[in-house]
């Protein structure tokens, strides 16, 4: 069995070791670890390095199964990570945003173990296995939830901090003209 060495696998590999290592670590590290929400996104991340590390795989060995799987771990660790900052934000786990995403992981789960769902092409030379048609569609599509996700968290939490700054500046700035 010859192995498909190609700086793809590799990339996805590594990170996605580094990845677990950084999750597994902050499972033991903390010294809070009641903390809910912080638990979801930790699942989010493993789910992720877990992803990462499944699709290395199967670039590596040319596996179509563990493509597969990887396309089941995306959907996973986006509930996941929805739940999580749901949590972090009213202290509850539902959202109206994770009933079109149960709905579409379900299409995904089914569509990912249809045949020819994953396809075989070439990228700057070198073999890989890639997503094909609507399982591509919609597993880019839970990576960009992902990633809004957590700009949106982040954002959130931003806007509030900038907030505060502007409040506190401007307070400093009244409290001088008035002195």
């Amino acid at each position: 069995m010859d192995l498909n060495v190609n700086p793809i696998s590799v990339a996805e590999l590594i990170v996605g070791i580094i990845a677990l290592f950084i999750a597994l670590l902050s499972y033991f590290i903390p010294k809070t670890k009641k903390i809910k929400s912080l638990f979801y996104i930790r699942l989010s991340f493993l789910s992720i390095s877990i992803t990462l590390i499944l699709s290395g795989l199967s670039m590596l060995y040319m596996n179509i199964f563990l493509s597969e799987l990887s396309a089941i771990f995306v959907f996973i660790a986006t509930i996941f990570l929805i739940i999580g900052i749901n949590y972090s934000m009213k202290d509850s786990f539902f959202s109206i945003s994770l009933i079109p995403a149960f709905c579409l992981g379900t299409l995904l789960c089914y569509l990912s173990l249809q045949y020819d769902m994953i396809e075989i092409s070439y990228a700057s030379g070198y073999q890989i296995l890639q997503w094909g048609g609507l399982l591509g569609i919609i597993g880019y599509t839970f990576g960009f939830i992902w990633t809004i996700y957590i700009f949106y968290s982040a954002s959130r939490k931003m806007f509030d901090y900038n907030v505060t700054l502007i409040w506190c500046n401007w307070t400093t700035i009244v409290i001088d003209q008035q002195a």
